[in-house]
């Protein structure tokens, strides 16, 4: 364990820091084995100078354990340690050192060393104990000299040492996003001229001449209101509907596609603008050129005043002849702005239905008005109806106190592929103090399902591919059948009662009937990365429940501790659970089924019944013995086995339901083999990844890029600032390239699939950045280019190197591929004439033939020979 301050402080093992106190060898050697064995695991941090300068103390008097125990307490009160517990190390992430000397370890130890280096071990030094593998918890101490702060301090100083240039502050711009322009939506036909002239004058453009006013002469406003009467003729929902049926016409989908739009946004300016407001037909085709690109954005994606006149020659206005440069450069600015944001963008609202979507989060897309309307209301209607089991209507009373502690939600509809999903929102944003309670009750059911037994858990994915490469050890060629289900809208089918019963005896079964009081503490989590990064989060956790599982090389520093009361945490469970109300219609329901999809408190709700479901219902039908294995993540469930009947037994129980949780099979979404006898090497989607029953292999799921929009991959500012810096430092960053351990390992895929596993992952981020560039780069920078991509090769390979153990492929290969997959995808995305892009390619490829000098290519040459990386996204 490296030091956190090398000027400072020095970290040892617990033996060595007792060597260093001039203990002799053979006190230190003599203790038991497994007591010296887990001291040595045990860190310790004190202040060289201080240590130094008490070193030759003279040995105060000896006490007993008892006392010293009482000594302890009088300095820092024990916070931890109850009776039943006292016996062992019972390190967890809240601990002072009162608590330690209880321990029967520390309590030996003290036998050992005696009271005045026990002393200094406890009050002059920091104590990090172990928690887990490779992670320390900070023991609380009186310590002067060595406190938690001043550790804290040192690695906040350590990550600031990096040095970062400083860059001149950007000019003033001014963003636009989808999400401001739908608040500002104008009706059509209520505009005249004057009106437009008005908005076009008003429009709040920065970086051209703002603060003064508009001066262009009387002559030049004449000219532009003549346009803008032409436009206003022209302006009546029929035309734009004519359009509207010439351009989409009858749309097999209910999404329109996003080039149908772009033509539709063509059209409305060829057909309604004259051209004589642009110039020349030049810079009409441009304007469209720069008006497709604004469409490719989401719900936040920023876009500026720059990208809207990108390559419009100014000059070419002629009713703005005879104004300075500057008022031209000004007037015409905002004219396109007002085109793009109120006039062309109202007129696609008129006629399209924008629908936010939840998978890509905050995307955006286009529907067609009338078969949306009747999405929701298919939807929405069998909820809502009379007789419905999952809404009632109720009364307002306002003489029930009960009324009032209902819970009000809108329901927000989302799209998502082939359908509508259902989110609800609060209609008023929670207060302080019941955020507050919320995120108690949140981080209390968290730790209360990770009580349960793991085998009954949701699973994350490093367990499951330990139980999935077993699995596979296990079967001895056997033939594998799989049974993938999923319920129908899980999270608005639960029973409440049930679920209220669930965690009622979860509860009663953690704390007993005469526990009033739990204590959340609050701890940080610090971790050393790459270079001088220094990483610093806050967890939190229960009293009583199973900690956290922390990273490895963490260190815990304990924070505070809030007592909540266990009352207000089951009534607040109680209201998710029965008092979410929805107003639609001017009537007010109440849920009876299910927990509110958008709630922070539904995922821990439905993970703990879905637990129990397993424990009680499904726990018969998994034979252990005979090689069968049931995994699950959240609602989703994938059930392995060699025995065919063992499989088929699951798939009936699942088809038949369970009634008493309320859940019914979603049938759409059943996966299995069971009818080819499980040899044909079919795939099963789970967990974001492809299984192959019959060979093992693993690969990404490629259906999670298919029909993605361009920008839909950022969820970040790219349009605000220096696009180029902002995307090379979100590029360069080794986490951004991700690479699962088990796409790679040799112990699941051949070298074949994992070349292709590699290419699919960077091909994945290559779209993104090939997208970034086209979109926001005005010019295209072929030094740029090459230095990114290069950077993305170096974060690869050294990636590849840290899992060179398990990998098929060596990190030069890795690097290899890297240069094969951009080469391609500038090839194919950018234009084939473009001499700068064939310099790119061309320097890419000489380094791929570097590379390839150092590696052998023959495999990995037949692996992608037949795999189009470019058309993934199509």
């Amino acid at each position: 364990m490296p030091a956190a301050d090398s000027n400072k402080f020095i970290t040892n093992s617990l033996p060595e820091f007792l060597l260093l106190l001039s203990q002799s060898p053979e006190t230190v050697f003599t203790m038991d084995p497994v007591m010296l064995r887990d001291f040595h695991t045990v860190i310790v941090c004190y202040d060289a100078h201080v240590f130094y300068r008490n070193l030759g103390d003279v040995d105060g008097p000896t006490v007993g354990l008892d006392e010293f125990v009482l000594y302890c307490d009088s300095k820092i009160q024990p916070q931890l340690i109850d009776d039943d517990e006292s016996s062992g190390y019972v390190y967890r992430c809240l601990m002072t050192v009162s608590d330690l000397i209880r321990t029967e370890p520390w309590a030996r130890l003290y036998d050992i060393i005696g009271t005045r280096i026990m002393r200094r071990l406890l009050f002059d030094c920091l104590l990090f104990v172990p928690l887990g593998r490779h992670v320390y918890y900070c023991v609380r101490s009186p310590s002067q000299h060595a406190g938690r702060y001043e550790v804290l301090q040192a690695f906040r100083v350590r990550a600031g040492s990096r040095w970062t240039p400083k860059l001149p502050p950007p000019p003033p711009r001014k963003y636009f996003n989808f999400a401001g322009l739908l608040r500002d939506v104008q009706p059509i036909g209520r505009q005249d001229s004057s009106d437009m002239l008005r908005s076009i004058l008003q429009t709040d453009v920065i970086g051209t001449i703002a603060g003064r006013p508009t001066d262009v002469g009387t002559a030049c406003l004449d000219q532009l209101v003549r346009k803008l009467k032409v436009m206003a003729e022209k302006d009546t929902s029929r035309t734009y509907w004519n359009i509207y049926q010439d351009v989409v016409g009858d749309c097999a989908s209910a999404e329109v596609p996003l080039g149908r739009v772009k033509s539709f946004a063509r059209t409305v300016v060829r057909k309604i603008v004259p051209q004589e407001l642009f110039g020349t037909a030049g810079n009409r085709d441009q304007f469209c050129d720069n008006l497709c690109q604004v469409l490719n954005g989401g719900k936040f994606h920023d876009y500026t005043v720059q990208h809207v006149v990108h390559k419009i020659k100014m000059k070419k206005f002629k009713w703005l002849n005879g104004v300075a440069e500057d008022r031209r450069t000004e007037i015409a600015t905002k004219t396109l702005v007002w085109l793009i944001n109120e006039f062309v963008f109202g007129r696609i609202v008129h006629c399209f239905q924008i629908v936010m979507t939840t998978t890509p989060n905050n995307g955006v897309v286009y529907m067609v008005k009338a078969k949306w309307a009747n999405m929701c209301r298919e939807k929405i209607s069998p909820l809502m109806a009379d007789g419905s089991e999952f809404f009632k209507q109720i009364q307002p009373n306002p003489l029930e106190p009960s009324s009032s502690s209902y819970r009000n939600w809108k329901v927000c509809p989302y799209a998502k592929p082939n359908g509508v999903r259902l989110i609800f929102k609060l209609r008023l944003k929670e207060g302080i103090n019941e955020k507050r309670l919320t995120d108690d009750c949140l981080t209390f059911l968290r730790c209360l399902s990770r009580s349960q037994p793991l085998e009954y858990r949701s699973l994350t994915r490093p367990q499951f591919f330990r139980e999935w490469k077993a699995l596979q050890e296990s079967r001895g060629g056997a033939t594998l059948y799989f049974v993938r289900t999923d319920f129908r809208d899980a999270f608005t089918s639960f029973m409440h009662d049930k679920l209220r019963t669930v965690v009622r005896d979860r509860i009663k079964e953690r704390f007993g009937k005469k526990q009033k009081t739990v204590a959340v503490h609050t701890v940080d989590e610090v971790k050393i990365g790459g270079g001088s990064t220094v990483y610093c989060k806050k967890r939190r956790y229960v009293g009583g429940l199973p900690t956290p599982e922390f990273q490895g090389g963490s260190l815990v520093f304990h924070d505070k501790t809030d007592v909540v009361p266990l009352f207000r945490i089951w009534d607040t469970v109680r209201r998710c659970i029965g008092c979410n109300v929805v107003e639609r219609g001017g009537l007010r329901r109440v849920m009876t089924r299910g927990v509110v999809q958008g709630d922070r408190l539904s995922v821990a709700l439905c993970d703990l019944l879905l637990a129990d479901l397993h424990a009680q219902r499904l726990t018969d039908l998994v034979d252990s013995s005979s090689g069968c294995r049931l995994f699950r993540f959240v609602d989703d469930y994938l059930f392995v086995s060699p025995d065919r009947d063992s499989a088929r037994r699951y798939l009936a129980a699942m088809h038949a339901g369970f009634d008493e949780y309320g859940l019914r099979l979603n049938r759409s979404k059943t996966e299995t083999n069971l009818d080819d006898k499980g040899g044909s090497g079919r795939t099963v989607k789970f967990l974001g990844f492809r299984l192959n029953a019959a060979t093992g292999e693993v690969t990404k799921d490629a259906s999670a890029c298919r029909n993605r929009r361009p920008l839909h991959f950022f969820d970040y500012g790219l349009g605000r600032g220096r696009p180029g810096r902002s995307l090379y430092a979100k590029v360069s960053r080794p986490g951004w390239h991700h690479m699962p351990i088990v796409l790679v390992s040799k112990s699941f895929n051949s070298v074949a699939t994992v070349a292709q596993n590699v290419a699919s992952v960077v091909a994945y981020k290559a779209f993104a950045v090939i997208t970034a560039v086209k979109q926001y780069f005005f010019h295209l920078n072929p030094s740029f280019l090459v230095n990114t991509v290069r950077a993305v090769a170096r974060i690869v390979y050294a990636n590849a190197r840290a899992s060179v153990r398990h990998s098929a492929v060596t990190a030069m290969q890795c690097k290899w591929i890297v240069y094969e997959v951009y080469a391609t995808m500038f090839r194919a995305h950018f234009s084939p004439d473009d001499v700068r892009v064939a310099s790119v390619v061309h320097q890419i490829r000489c380094a791929q033939t570097s590379v390839g000098r150092k590696c052998v290519t023959r495999v990995l040459r037949a692996a992608l020979r037949h795999r189009d990386f470019a058309k993934m996204f199509s």
